[in-house]
This record gives structure tokens, sequence and C-alpha cells, in this order.
């Protein structure tokens, strides 16, 4: 097991969220204009990944398979996570985390230390 697959703490000291470094699907649910890329929790981003699957597939399987069908399957599952990995990167992941953004990053009350 390396570092990177090594669990991490799901809350600091104080009880919040802990910050953990990112990698992948995470940077799409980052907080716009953060200093320190501090993502949601993971629960938080597989919804909003959901979110922004679910129509994808709808269209691409209603209109593209019946085009599609007569391809073998491994060409078409090939055609298929290209469409799917450029289009959620570059349209559907910025739209619905810009949409979902306060849900995603709640801002926290400042506690005064008393």
């Amino acid at each position: 097991m390396t570092a990177a697959d090594e669990p991490e703490p799901r809350t600091g000291a104080d009880g919040r969220d802990a910050p953990r470094t990112v990698s992948g699907m995470e940077t799409w649910c980052r907080a716009p204009a953060a200093a320190a890329t501090v993502t949601p929790p993971r629960w938080k981003m597989a919804v909003a990944s959901g979110i922004a699957v679910f129509p994808l597939s709808l269209a691409a399987n209603g209109v593209l398979t019946p085009w599609l069908g007569t391809l073998p399957l491994p060409l078409r599952a090939a055609l298929f996570a290209v469409l799917f990995s450029t289009v959620m990167t570059y349209l559907m992941m910025p739209v619905v985390t810009g949409r979902l953004r306060r849900w995603l990053h709640p801002r926290r009350p400042v506690r005064d230390g008393g």
C-alpha cells in the first residue's frame, strides 16, 4: 500500500473536516479561487458526479446507441469513454459544481475563541 492509498482522517483535532490532498476527479469539486485546495466530503463529490453523469448517460445512450449499435462492444465502449470523460471534464462538472457551489463549499461560521 502506498501513501496515496492509505485512508485519510475524516476530521481534524477540532472536530472539523481535515484538509486532504486531492488528485483526479476531486479537483472537479474544489472551491473556486481557493488558496489551498479543500475538497468537500467524498459523498458530496459522488452525488455531484452522479448528477452530471445521469443526463449525459441518458442523452448519449438515447442518441448514439441507434447509430453505434452495430459496432463491436469494445469499440463502442471506447467511444463512450472518450465522449464521457471529455464532456464531463469540460462541460458537465464545471456546470454542476457551479450550481452546487454553496452546498459543496458551505461557509462555516467563524468561532470567536470563547
